[in-house]
């Protein structure tokens, strides 16, 4: 894959993670369900926020 590629991907995941994390933050499905998309969105994107970081840094 090439780096722009990656860079897409990553973007992608950081807003799609913040588009869970607001799912699991404001829709009332239940006290695990929410927890669930809550936690998972929150922590894809910050995963894909630092792996956006890591990409702009390298030189490849």
């Amino acid at each position: 894959m090439n780096k722009k590629f990656k860079i897409v991907v990553s973007l992608i995941l950081i807003i799609s993670g913040w588009f869970l994390a607001g799912i699991g933050f404001t829709v009332k499905y239940g006290h695990p369900i929410n927890t669930i998309l809550y936690l998972f969105g929150f922590l894809v994107s910050i995963a894909a926020f630092i792996w956006l970081i890591i990409l702009i840094a390298s030189k490849n």
